[in-house]
């Protein structure tokens, strides 16, 4: 009776241990997945911001080169009326 206690106290450890083991693998496999989409997803946003910030310097560059364009049209034309008016005096 005590053997057969015992080999059924064994049984049981030994199904509990594979259980443990189970349950063990479905939640590296579970983390291996989420860590992929969660890589997946860091790599997607990492180019978004990227292709985000060459469009903002694209037009950043836009921006100043067309305020140097104004800037220079401006100096141009406030030196040809300053020419013009000294020419009038």
């Amino acid at each position: 009776m005590v053997e057969f206690r015992a080999h059924a106290i064994e049984k049981k450890g030994q199904v509990l241990e594979n259980t443990i083991r189970e349950t063990a693998q479905d939640i590296k496999d579970q983390l291996k997945r989420t860590f992929k989409a969660t890589a997946k997803g860091v790599q997607r946003l990492e180019k978004t911001v990227l292709d985000e910030a060459d469009d903002i310097k694209d037009k950043l560059e836009k921006m100043h080169r067309s305020m140097e364009r104004l800037s220079s049209s401006f100096h141009s034309s406030g030196t040809s009326l300053a020419s013009q008016a000294s020419v009038g005096k």
